[in-house]
């Protein structure tokens, strides 16, 4: 009889998860961020999106090769966290190739290492939420952003904001 009620219980949790689901992203909602693969082999959509609806819930979609493969967020303990990030960091809209730039020389010059990831991965990363807003393409993003990080603040703040995000789904599906 427990067994019965167990299960009972955990397959109405499932239908009202799946139903919140169902409404969270049926209603209107914009893209936040995203970390997009700008010269996929396959040419086709790939990459992390997040949105948030009228309500500020916020959600997210990873595509691979042009299909939508996982959904995730939308719960309260997400939503606030990454609200939160959003705002601590206040990434603001610069020139983010020349700002790299300047960064990895004044650390070259200065520790005479140069740093590289030469795998050709190209990403494009937009984001305008909270006070945060920005929108580039580089070379890999994830490994330039992560070494950097500790020299500059601008690149630890945006670091940071990738860390919350990718606490979520991690940065390996992320690409970051």
């Amino acid at each position: 009889m427990k067994r019965l009620l167990l299960a009972v219980v955990l397959l109405l949790a499932g239908c009202t998860a799946v139903a919140h689901r169902e409404s969270t992203y049926a209603k209107p909602r914009h893209c936040i961020c995203s970390i997009e693969e700008v010269d996929s082999f396959d040419h086709k959509k790939a990459g992390v999106f997040l949105y948030v609806d009228e309500e500020g819930y916020v959600s997210g979609e990873i595509y691979e090769h042009g299909e939508l493969a996982r959904t995730f967020g939308g719960g309260t303990d997400f939503n606030d966290r990454l609200h939160e990030a959003f705002r601590k960091a206040a990434i603001p809209d610069i020139d983010w190739s020349a700002h790299f730039e300047k960064v990895s020389r004044a650390t070259r010059e200065r520790t005479h290492v140069t740093f590289a990831v030469l795998d050709g991965w190209t990403q494009r990363i937009q984001m305008n939420f909270e006070g945060s807003k920005c929108d580039f393409t580089m070379s890999n993003p994830g490994p330039n952003i992560r070494h950097y990080a500790g020299e500059d603040e601008l690149l630890g703040r945006l670091n940071a904001l990738f860390d919350v995000i990718a606490v979520e789904y991690g940065r390996e599906e992320m690409r970051l």
